[in-house]
């Protein structure tokens, strides 16, 4: 699959270059308060990938800053790609869940160890 999209290897070109409105945040979570501050300062949008930043004061700075060049900062995690998810909407689109008007879901998925043994910072609060 092939995208009419420009490739950026240094994220300030990117944002002084690209025509765009938001940025996705997708790194180690210590990176995000720095990237997110510079995409928000530069008046784009910014969608982080959990955790928003490692402090509480951290995430604030962001909010605020966002509020302040009246752009949004948003948190999300993506599922999509995850195999139980992929099950769901094939059942869903195989027809074997009925007409669905309204749903709701608490899921409390644990990580194995070698989840955390694939990237080292995953669960510290490394840069």
């Amino acid at each position: 699959m092939a995208f009419d999209a420009d490739a950026f290897t240094e994220m300030d070109v990117m944002l002084d270059k690209a025509n765009i409105d938001a940025a996705i945040i997708a790194t180690p979570s210590g990176l995000h308060r720095d990237l997110a501050f510079q995409v928000i300062g530069r008046g784009k949008h910014v969608i982080v990938e959990k955790p928003l930043a490692l402090t509480y004061r951290d995430a604030k700075a962001i909010v605020d800053l966002a509020k302040e060049r009246n752009v949004f900062a948003v948190v999300t995690q993506f599922n999509r790609m995850l195999p139980t998810v992929e099950q769901l909407l094939q059942a869903h689109q195989d027809g074997r869940l009925g007409r669905i008007v309204n749903g709701g879901v608490a899921v409390r998925w644990s990580r194995p160890q070698s989840y955390y043994d694939e990237a080292p910072w995953r669960g510290t609060f490394a840069m």
